[in-house]
């Protein structure tokens, strides 16, 4: 958003108010009341009629183009105002329905759930002008499911000098982890409660060969409870701090700057963003790949990828761990990696699709595909 506004575009966010945020007024947010997700997640859905109300107003402003960021509320509102503005809609496409569902619906079967998600995805996208992937699979996964809205790959994009600004040493002294203490980090919101019991499996395996080894969960959602309950379990109460949400211009760059490695199991999350923003500040990553990953974790990557074992990622840990040489090496060349997806390079990307979107809906003879 801040890269496009430098460069001269106008850009107005809509987004849900959050109930006790006390967000300061700004002129290119438009807060919506919204409501709580079910299940607990933590997060808010936007009224749609109250996103609906403001299609007048957005009219006077004479926008191009709608880039829709999240399925659901936001994905179904923002097709509506396409329609009603009569300008094209983009949308970032990073929701694999076929995990998503999973979970909700553990008793039915796996072919059944797969149809369905592929049903779900074909009538999402179809409801747009054009899609953005952060991922060659993802792409390959819609194109397979028989999606015939133009996909375009356009990696994910992350404020690489942001991350560089973090005080290392404030985090620790604020949260009380002791100098000798090397200190492992997962970032991320806590909706499953998989992902991090299989960094705490881990973890186990870590403290056999390194007993100072910590690790800081930065992040908040519905499986903390469980995982709490998981760390006792293992005998890990005194070896894992659970710091909650962390504002990601200040605390959160703080936080990443205190760790010695990042800890990445790849199905914690879609997009990545966490992983990118780590190797922006500087650390070494040990990682599995997910569908959305696969492409960041690449050769030339210089993390360290192993298959998705406990024994196998404790091991990759207690490497990293070992070798402070290494450690530097590995953050240095992460660091120059991750300039490729920096938002000044990504944003000139966007640009582009979104002159293509706006040219192909605005042929006469033009085939949506809605």
């Amino acid at each position: 958003m801040h890269e496009l506004q430098a460069k001269g575009h106008s850009v107005m966010l809509i987004a849900p108010a959050y109930p006790g945020a006390g967000d300061p007024p700004e002129d290119d947010v438009i807060r919506v009341s919204s409501h709580a997700l079910p299940l607990g997640t933590g997060g808010r859905l936007m009224k749609m009629h109250r996103v609906l109300e403001l299609t007048e107003r957005l009219r006077s402003w004479n926008y191009d183009i709608i880039h829709i960021h999240t399925p659901f509320v936001a994905h179904f509102v923002g097709a509506m105002l396409s329609r009603r503005l009569r300008i094209p809609a983009v949308e970032t496409w990073n929701t694999f329905y076929e995990e998503e569902l999973r979970p909700y619906a553990p008793y039915v079967r796996r072919s059944w759930v797969r149809a369905v998600a592929q049903a779900m995805s074909r009538f999402q996208c179809h409801g747009v002008d054009g899609l953005i992937v952060r991922s060659a699979e993802m792409r390959n996964r819609l194109q397979e499911y028989g999606v015939r809205t133009p996909v375009t790959l356009i990696p994910a994009a992350v404020e690489t000098q942001l991350f560089q600004r973090g005080d290392g040493d404030r985090f620790r002294a604020a949260h009380h982890v002791r100098p000798e203490q090397l200190m492992l980090l997962y970032v991320g919101r806590l909706d499953r409660s998989a992902p991090v019991e299989f960094v705490l499996q881990a973890l186990q395996e870590v403290r056999r060969e390194i007993p100072e080894a910590l690790l800081v969960i930065a992040g908040e959602g519905p499986a903390e409870p469980s995982l709490r309950a998981k760390a006792e379990q293992l005998d890990l109460r005194d070896h894992v701090s659970f710091v909650g949400h962390m504002d990601r211009f200040s605390e959160l760059l703080d936080c990443y700057n205190a760790a010695e490695c990042f800890v990445f199991p790849g199905h914690s999350e879609n997009q990545g963003m966490a992983l990118l923003e780590a190797m922006a500040a500087g650390l070494p990553v040990v990682a599995t790949t997910s569908l959305q990953t696969r492409d960041i974790l690449s050769e030339d990557s210089h993390a360290v990828v192993t298959e998705e074992r406990a024994a196998d990622f404790a091991a990759a840990i207690v490497n990293v761990l070992r070798e402070p040489e290494r450690r530097g090496q590995l953050a240095a060349a992460g660091r120059q990696y991750v300039q490729r997806w920096s938002a000044s390079v990504t944003v000139e990307q966007v640009l582009d699709c979104y002159q293509e979107i706006i040219a192909l809906h605005n042929q006469p003879e033009r085939v949506l595909a809605r």
